[in-house]
């Protein structure tokens, strides 16, 4: 009985997706939209990594041929012209289409029986402007490949198959270096973009009003509750990482904590505020909203690559805020979405010793990392 049911509702579901099949179009046609590309590559022995190029697309497809248990569709990339920045370099751009490198990069895409998916590829010819006026070129086209459901193919991804020779512009008979990855998103127009926020933080924080709490029983455990801790201090931006908040900012927190003794792990929760330090010396709110987080507790640990924490850190804390940015300017009514790190120093400025534990709960000197995005309308 069971097994008819089943039969029956896999038949049903089978007859649904059968009935939603798209066919590929017959007739050729052009389309424009955005694109986003991502590129690695190596030259003498160095490899870079562009995390984003975007710019505009241009693709065109003919007529479909063949039988319909074999449809191809010739297709063209028209024009392609993605800028992003290489870090360390500088300003990139990729181009390609025959108008623009002097290559027609063509493909098909093939169905098997007219309806998507169906499977598509271009056969690129490409060229990597790079600060200085040096173009890196493949002469021999870059295979890039999908399976699509839709044309356009919009939010769907070509991958490149295997890598490319590049060679300089000014000499092609010289390999320069080898096209590594190549990503091709043709994509929807969107609403929103993300910056990164990526800052050290270097100040004090009081302990606050300390309260201890002792519950007794088979297993004693003490609390230490303390209502407004504040810690503050300038925020210094990453030089190693995408940065968007810019400089002249102070962070400062008031949370409340409750933690165990003697090894202090627990959790806090509170409010956060942003000031920008004018040239007069004045500050103006930037943004603020709330963290929440735990305290005591490292989770950079095995079987993590990067370990830097065991489970029990005494002295460490990290949790994750949400805020929002007030100032005017291109960052206005932005969203702060981000995680933070940090740790307590002794006196010499080193993280504080964990065996023996602190006497008290760990406050003082602190430094931390706060890192994540920033996401604004787009403008």
């Amino acid at each position: 009985m069971f097994k008819a049911i089943f039969a029956t509702v896999i038949a049903v579901l089978a007859a649904a997706s059968a009935h939603a099949q798209t066919r590929l179009p017959t007739r050729g046609g052009q389309e424009t939209f955005p694109a986003v590309a991502t590129v690695s590559f190596d030259v003498n022995g160095q490899t870079n990594c562009v995390v984003l190029l975007t710019g505009p697309c241009v693709l065109s497809r003919g007529n479909s041929t063949g039988p319909k248990t074999n449809l191809v569709i010739d297709a063209e990339i028209v024009s392609l012209s993605l800028t992003g920045s290489l870090p360390g370099v500088g300003p990139v751009t990729l181009r390609a289409g025959s108008n623009l490198v002097g290559r027609v990069s063509s493909g098909q895409i093939v169905s098997t029986n007219s309806f998507f998916p169906a499977s598509s590829f271009f056969d690129v010819y490409a060229s990597i402007d790079l600060p200085g006026g040096t173009s890196l070129v493949n002469t021999a086209a870059q295979r890039i490949e999908a399976t699509i459901t839709k044309t356009p193919a919009l939010s769907q991804t070509y991958t490149n198959v295997g890598a490319a020779s590049l060679f300089d512009s000014t000499d092609t008979n010289t390999v320069v270096g080898t096209l590594i990855q190549f990503g091709l998103t043709p994509a929807n127009r969107g609403s929103q973009r993300q910056l990164g926020m990526s800052v050290n933080i270097a100040g004090t924080n009081d302990i606050g009003a300390l309260t201890m709490g002792l519950c007794a029983g088979t297993q004693d455990v003490a609390l230490a509750s303390m209502q407004g801790q504040l810690f503050a201090g300038p925020m210094t931006p990453n030089a190693g990482c995408d940065e968007a908040l810019g400089t002249n900012l102070i962070f400062a927190t008031k949370w409340n904590t409750n933690v165990r003794a003697p090894d202090w792990r627990g959790y806090h929760a509170g409010r956060f505020i942003m000031f920008r330090v004018g040239s007069n010396g004045k500050t103006n709110l930037f943004a603020f909203g709330n963290l929440d987080g735990s305290n005591g507790a490292g989770t950079h640990r095995a079987p993590l690559a990067a370990e830097a924490e065991d489970c029990s850190s005494c002295g460490h804390f990290e949790g994750s805020l949400r805020g929002v940015i007030i100032e005017s300017g291109t960052l206005s009514s932005g969203t702060i979405k981000g995680t933070y790190a940090g740790e307590h120093l002794d006196g010499s400025g080193n993280p504080i010793s964990c065996c023996p534990p602190p006497l008290t709960p760990p406050h003082g000197a602190f430094r931390m990392t706060l890192d994540g995005v920033i996401t604004t309308p787009c403008r």
